[in-house]
């Protein structure tokens, strides 16, 4: 396989076997969720929810609200990326003090 890169900037690789074709847009997500708001997310927000849908009532809609909220906080935390920062331009990330211009002490 050869990789060729036209005029366009896209990549294209030309296989013996299926001839040239346009590989796949990798598709990247920027992480918004520093590690002590992931931390925070997965050992105190969902067992705090989790145990508040059972002291709601295991099969009650409260309880199942708790249990929704818990997931998404554990997704959120496993992805590093949460949903509703991006609108707001938020992060708690880490910034490296190259491209923001601050001086770190």
């Amino acid at each position: 396989m050869t990789h060729v890169t036209p005029a366009a900037g896209i990549p294209v690789v030309v296989s013996p076997v299926y001839g040239a074709y346009r590989q796949p847009l990798e598709i990247t997500v920027k992480k918004n969720i520093g590690s002590t708001d992931r931390k925070l997310r997965a050992f105190v927000l969902a067992p705090v929810l989790v145990i508040a849908g059972v002291l709601a009532g295991p099969t009650g809609w409260l309880a199942l609200v708790a249990y929704a909220l818990a997931a998404v906080m554990l997704a959120t935390s496993a992805v590093s990326t949460c949903p509703l920062y991006l609108p707001f331009g938020l992060s708690t990330t880490a910034r490296d003090s190259a491209t923001t211009g601050a001086s770190r002490r």
